[in-house]
């Protein structure tokens, strides 16, 4: 399985990162060589005491000796940090690519999948695997593998210049290392995923407090937030405590098990030496050795815990992209709209000629069942919205009309029944098409921390002008938004997610992203409930000279005095088979009501 989540995660970083295998191919040739010059050194230093003690000195070849190892480790050092550059440069490419994929398959999850995630938990998993596949590959291709040559030069080296004997314990001693490395990596694991819980629960709190804070302040909950925040943090210290007391106790252990093997290796090497069989050329080299490698097999102990957290959270992000995702591009079970339909833009006066066609079915619902947590809000649920019509829907709070909105644009799928868009199933319709056709404004808009000019070109890949903005912002009502005057409200900051705008302002500024798009189907979920009555009767009547078909929940009179069909939900919080054969509403519109089902449970939801 550890092998099977670091391969997915390759492929997740080659694809957002194609020269991957180049650049790091290049910078394992580096590590290798400065594993070869780093097992030169001692050896080089063998060389120097045993030139110095010899019986017949050579003065030149002494200075050559001991500039070639002065050489030899300053090289070493310095390439070190060349590494460091280079692997710091392929590593945070990696990072990006494996975060581009979580993140993009992530927006690609239908809504209901989204809703259901913890945003808490989903931002610590994707802060902490962010760096765990580069993380991986450090330690693995550029701490261990570089080790594992030096271990191999060295031992062809006491191999060849002492003796086997000294080279295979030699090799023993730092493969016992290894393997308590190994041992007490995996005993970390269930350390890791404490901690992990841990923090994971700490930023879920956070995350809901930031969205609560008004509430918290209203209530005066100051007290009840501290009584939650110290229990809360009551159990992050306990967790993280008992999470890092096992790993620090690990690593005791583990720098037990080193000591004991370099202080038998430095005795053996002393015996050695003192019956005569090691020089002091020898003594230095192999003591040199043992230090010189010792540390880095103690890094590699820590580096193996390490390695297995990295599997525990790089696993986590992986279990993200086991989400199925909507249909977006193409899908194997897709089915893609009309040509027309796939172009992002429809021109002003396109709409305006398509106006004089006949119109056709655009939604069609039937017999559809929407339920909450087992209790059904819609109930065989029928109704067919027409195109290049302005549609009111109307209703009690609860009655289902943001339900019925978001069900149109496949944000909440029914729980029987079927939904069409013209003429097609909705769940088997391209996302890319659907909202090439249609825009939406929700019931809640969302402002950009930015400038309205970003703003405003959100939600369309294709330049528009400023000059087309600047009357998009005159027909929606804000070109005088912030004090500013003409042109300059493009370039006026909005601050963070435009906190200090008004209701009103920010529904006028998502009316007018959803203009920008230029879309030939509007939805709108009460767009106008923070805006004064006239203001929002003259933008609406500018809107419909722009946009073909309208679908508007509102309970603005002005809004319904103008609606070709209005779609009334009634009082009842389930409803079931609209009359669609109804009278005829004040200037010849058609209404279409809902029964009331008062035998049924009530839930109400917007």
């Amino acid at each position: 399985m550890l092998i099977k989540n670091y391969l997915h995660a390759l492929q997740l970083t080659k694809s957002n990162y194609p020269k991957f295998i180049r650049h790091f191919g290049s910078a394992s040739i580096l590590l290798v060589l400065i594993a070869l010059l780093n097992a030169a050194v001692p050896l080089l230093l063998r060389e120097t005491t045993n030139a110095i003690t010899a019986p017949h000195k050579t003065v030149f070849m002494i200075y050559m000796i001991a500039s070639a190892y002065g050489i030899c480790w300053t090289v070493a050092k310095m390439m070190e940090w060349v590494k460091n550059i280079i692997s710091a440069a392929v590593l945070a490419r990696c990072d990006a690519g494996f975060h581009k994929s979580i993140f993009t398959h992530f927006i690609h999850l239908p809504m209901g999948t989204i809703n259901k995630l913890d945003p808490g938990v989903f931002i610590a998993d994707m802060s902490r695997s962010c760096g765990s596949f580069s993380a991986i590959t450090f330690s693995v291709f550029w701490v261990l593998f570089p080790v594992f040559i030096e271990l191999v030069f060295v031992f062809s080296i006491l191999a060849k210049l002492i003796s086997v004997g000294a080279a295979v314990l030699f090799l023993i001693l730092l493969l016992a290392i290894l393997g308590l490395a190994f041992f007490l990596a995996k005993k970390s694991q269930a350390s890791h995923a404490l901690t992990m819980r841990a923090s994971n629960d700490l930023s879920s709190h956070l995350i809901e407090k930031i969205h609560f804070i008004e509430e918290m302040k209203a209530n005066n909950a100051y007290p009840k937030e501290d009584e939650i925040i110290r229990n809360k943090l009551l159990g992050y210290v306990r967790a993280v405590t008992q999470g890092n007391r096992q790993i620090g106790m690990l690593m005791v252990i583990q720098s037990l098990g080193i000591g004991a093997i370099l202080i038998v290796f430095v005795l053996y090497t002393v015996q050695q030496n003192l019956v005569g069989n090691l020089s002091a050329g020898d003594f230095i080299m192999m003591t040199g050795y043992i230090v010189q490698l010792t540390l880095p097999m103690a890094y590699l102990s820590s580096s193996f815990i390490n390695i297995r957290k990295d599997f525990v959270q790089l696993g986590a992000a992986l279990a993200y992209l086991q989400l199925p995702i909507e249909i977006a591009c193409g899908g194997a079970n897709s089915v893609p709209l009309s040509a027309e339909g796939q172009r992002n833009a429809q021109s002003h006066e396109q709409s305006h000629e398509q106006n004089h066609e006949q119109k056709t079915d655009l939604f069609v619902l039937k017999n559809v069942v929407t339920e909450f947590d087992g209790n059904r809000i819609l109930e065989n649920f029928s109704l067919t919205i027409k195109s290049q019509q302005l549609t009111v829907i109307r209703g009690p709070s609860g009655a289902g009309k943001s339900t019925l909105i978001k069900m149109l644009i496949g944000f909440i799928q029914p729980s029987k029944g079927e939904i069409f868009f013209e003429g097609k199933s909705l769940g088997s319709v391209e996302k890319n098409a659907l909202f090439a056709e249609v825009s939406v404004v929700l019931q809640h808009p969302i402002i950009l921390s930015g400038t309205l000019r970003e703003n405003l070109l959100y939600g369309t890949q294709r330049a528009v002008p400023d000059h087309a903005l600047l009357e998009i912002a005159a027909l929606v009502e804000i070109t005088e938004l912030g004090g500013c005057n003409g042109s300059d409200v493009l370039a006026l900051d909005l601050g963070i997610q435009g906190k200090a705008l008004s209701g009103g302002e920010k529904q006028r500024i998502a009316i007018g992203r959803a203009l920008v798009r230029q879309t030939k189907i509007l939805l709108m979920d009460e767009p106008t409930s923070a805006i004064d009555s006239a203001r929002a009767g003259r933008i609406i009547e500018r809107i419909r000279g722009r946009v073909e078909t309208m679908v508007v929940v509102s309970h603005r009179h002005e809004l319904i005095e103008i609606a070709d069909t209005v779609i009334d939900l009634g009082d009842a919080s389930l409803l079931q088979n609209p009359l669609t054969g109804g009278g005829r509403g004040q200037g010849g519109r058609s209404e279409i009501r809902a029964q009331r089902q008062s035998r049924h449970p009530r839930r109400r939801r917007e």
